[in-house]
């Protein structure tokens, strides 16, 4: 019998390990696959995370809201699944990359934030540079995307919110991103 209580004392850790929350917000996205169409070569380098706090907010409570994973490898990998979803040769570095004879997109992300809206909404801001060179031109813009919508646990986490907005960089960014780097087919 005490050999069944371990088992069962085991497995029930294990289960409340897997559900418990690890404080912080997933960071997700969602590619659309047409905001763009091109052909080329293209690196995307990781983007610096140059936001003034680590900190996306507050929830209602006061407490602050953090997010699960990298917010510069989230936005910057983004703008690399949307450019190979335009039919761009993309590729993705972390670290470092040489530009070879096609282009290099990087980029800050200025500022990422999420707060609640209302009694069952929350709102989420994304802010970037994307810069793009290609030999000796280089093109750099800033984007901005707000975004409010319900939340609604379960069914609408607020972390949708925060990928609504991150989208409205992406349909702003990757065309101007496409045209300038890889020639639009």
């Amino acid at each position: 019998m005490p050999r069944f209580l371990l088992l069962l004392l085991f497995f029930l850790l294990l289960f409340t390990a897997g559900c418990a929350s690890t404080g912080g917000v997933p960071l997700r996205y969602v590619v659309s696959g047409n905001l763009a169409s091109c052909d080329g070569d293209v690196v995307v380098l990781k983007f610096a995370d140059k936001r003034a706090s680590t900190v996306l907010g507050r929830d209602d409570s006061g407490a602050a809201i953090m997010p699960a994973s990298d917010v510069a490898e989230w936005v910057s990998w983004a703008v690399f699944e949307e450019l190979s979803a335009a039919g761009c040769n993309a590729k993705y570095r972390a670290v470092t990359a040489v530009p070879g004879k096609g282009a290099l997109v990087t980029g800050e992300v200025l500022d990422v934030r999420l707060w609640p809206s209302g009694t069952a909404s929350y709102a989420a801001r994304v802010t970037a540079r994307i810069v793009v060179q290609k030999g000796a031109e280089v093109h750099a813009e800033k984007y901005v995307s707000e975004v409010e919508s319900a939340v609604v646990p379960g069914i609408s986490p607020r972390e949708n919110v925060l990928a609504e907005a991150l989208k409205g960089i992406a349909e702003q960014a990757v065309p101007m991103v496409a045209s300038r780097c890889c020639g639009v087919r």
